[in-house]
C-alpha cells in the first residue's frame, strides 16, 4: 500500500481503517485537471457552496418556510448532530490533507451534505435522486481539487448519513 498519500511522511493515527487506507490506495496518483472542462468548471461553482454548513442550514430554513417543517426540523437536528461528530473526530484522528494541512479526516463538507439531504430527501421520489447527486458531486469535487483522500468523504457520506437518519427521529 502507498502510505506516502495518508499524510506528510505516511503518518497517520489510528481511527483510520483498512477500508478507507484502501480506497487511498486505490486512487490514481495524478488526477486530471477537470478545469480544463468548462462544464465541469460551471458544475463546481453551482456544487461547491452546497457542502457549506451555512448555505446547508439556509436551504433547510428555506424548505422549513416552505411548509415542510418536519423535514426541516429533521435536517437541522442532523446538521448538529454531524456538526458535533466531525468536530470530535477531526482532532482525534489528526489525518493531514493531500496539501499537507491538518484535520482531513472525515470530509466535514461532505458528512453536512449527506447529513441533510437525508431527512429532506426521504420519502421523496423527486428530491432522492438530487440529493444523491448533490451528496456525490460535493464529494468528488472535494477530492479532484485536493483537500481530501477518498476515504475521508467516503467516511463522510457514511457519517452524515447516520447522523441524517438520527435527525429523523426530530420529525
Amino acid at each position: 500500500m502507498d502510505h506516502s498519500r495518508i499524510g506528510r511522511g505516511g503518518r497517520h493515527r489510528p481511527g483510520t481503517g483498512p477500508l478507507v487506507l484502501a480506497a487511498d490506495a486505490r486512487w490514481p496518483v495524478s488526477i486530471p485537471d477537470y478545469r480544463t472542462w468548462q462544464p465541469a468548471v460551471w458544475l463546481r461553482t453551482l456544487i461547491y457552496p452546497l457542502g457549506k454548513g451555512e448555505i446547508q442550514l439556509a436551504v433547510v430554513l428555506a424548505v422549513g418556510l416552505m411548509g415542510a417543517r418536519k423535514r426541516a426540523a429533521g435536517a437541522v437536528a442532523a446538521l448538529a448532530i454531524v456538526a458535533l461528530s466531525v468536530a470530535i473526530l477531526k482532532p482525534a484522528v489528526g489525518r493531514e490533507r493531500p496539501t499537507g494541512t491538518p484535520d482531513s479526516y472525515p470530509s466535514g463538507d461532505t458528512a453536512s451534505a449527506a447529513a441533510a439531504a437525508v431527512p429532506l430527501a426521504v420519502g421523496s421520489w423527486v428530491a432522492v435522486p438530487v440529493a444523491v447527486a448533490v451528496v456525490g458531486a460535493v464529494a468528488t469535487f472535494r477530492v479532484l481539487d485536493g483537500v481530501h483522500h477518498p476515504g475521508d468523504v467516503i467516511t463522510g457520506v457514511f457519517l452524515g448519513a447516520l447522523c441524517g437518519l438520527l435527525g429523523l427521529m426530530w420529525e
